[in-house]
């Protein structure tokens, strides 16, 4: 695929017989919409010759960007479909043309500027990303397919960040028991809404700025619409473990792993933790882990083994189940 020609004002450019096109005065009924199934249109024999593109065979599409896509991408997919003679030297060509909004598709006084891109294949996407937000434009598809074949079916669709919804979290991974910052961007403003999914762990299920409190890591999904087309995305936080376990350690007096550290229990003053030998005894037990076990009971250091813990974390802010496991003692 290769790019024809940047944005440039339509001033420069010709303006021919795309009033007379059936797919013109009805750009607007043939919206293309953002996440929707791919539109399938009949490239028939309504010439265009305009700017970069001439064509003997085309139609027209709109479509809206949303209020942050300026410098996110457009994509747009084409595939020529029941059309058997379409042959390798048969071009297809997409034309974005902007437009004031809600004006007519058909008077090019209405633009501003355009751009376009081409290729042979019969299946091809073309990606824009200069394009400006909140604004109307036309999607022009068009081949110099000979029209002596007859019209081809045409699917075509867009995606991408300019017409969907981007969603984001800060921070990306908490603890349980910690709260992260949901945002959307490039919804309707008011009065349309959006509509975030598990409710029950967010303090308001229709802000663009939730907060969330989720108990496990939890994928959102949030819903809104762009120019009423109806657009979701999704975002994921993280919920860390509350401690890092440390399965073995070697009290030998090296200064290495001389203890067992559990990382992240001094944000747990309440906890106590547990060590029982193979027998059930309890060898050590200690409230906010303070001073880590050293791999000694009653002053004497404990052979090499596996032995069983209990941790209780015992959290002011959520319950977490009792952390259980092996930890292994190597001299």
């Amino acid at each position: 695929m290769r790019q024809l020609c940047a944005f440039i004002l339509l001033s420069l450019c010709t303006w021919t017989s795309l009033v007379q096109a059936q797919s013109c005065a009805d750009a607007y009924n043939a919206q293309l919409c953002g996440e929707a199934n791919a539109i399938v249109d009949s490239l028939s024999t309504t010439p265009f010759n305009y700017g970069c593109m001439d064509v003997s065979m085309s139609f027209v599409h709109s479509f809206h960007t949303n209020s942050i896509a300026a410098g996110l991408p457009v994509n747009v997919s084409v595939a020529i479909d029941n059309c058997d003679t379409f042959l390798g030297t048969d071009s297809v060509y997409v034309m974005v043309i902007s437009i004031n909004n809600n004006s007519d598709p058909c008077d090019p006084s209405n633009y501003g500027a355009f751009s376009c891109f081409a290729d042979t294949n019969a299946t091809f996407n073309a990606q824009f990303t200069n394009l400006a937000s909140n604004q109307d434009y036309l999607l022009v598809v068009g081949s110099n397919h000979s029209t002596l074949y007859g019209p081809c079916a045409v699917s075509v669709g867009i995606s991408g960040d300019g017409v969907d919804l981007v969603a984001s979290v800060n921070p990306i991974v908490i603890y349980l028991g910690e709260s992260a910052q949901l945002e959307v961007q490039g919804a309707d403003p008011a009065p349309s809404t959006v509509q975030w999914t598990y409710e029950e762990f967010l303090d308001d299920e229709n802000s663009l700025t939730p907060t969330a409190f989720p108990e496990q890591t939890t994928t959102f999904q949030v819903t809104g619409e762009v120019d009423g087309c109806e657009v979701s995305d999704f975002i994921t936080v993280t919920i860390a473990p509350p401690i890092v376990i440390f399965n073995a350690f070697s009290p030998n007096g090296d200064g290495t792993n001389d203890v067992w550290n559990l990382k992240g229990i001094e944000r747990f003053p309440n906890c106590q933790v547990e060590v029982f030998d193979r027998w059930g005894q309890s060898i050590f037990k200690n409230v906010s882990y303070a001073k880590p076990w050293d791999g000694t009971h009653d002053g004497k250091f404990l052979p090499t083994g596996a032995y069983f813990y209990v941790i209780e974390l015992n959290s002011l802010n959520v319950t977490i189940a009792p952390l259980t496991g092996i930890v292994s003692l190597i001299h």
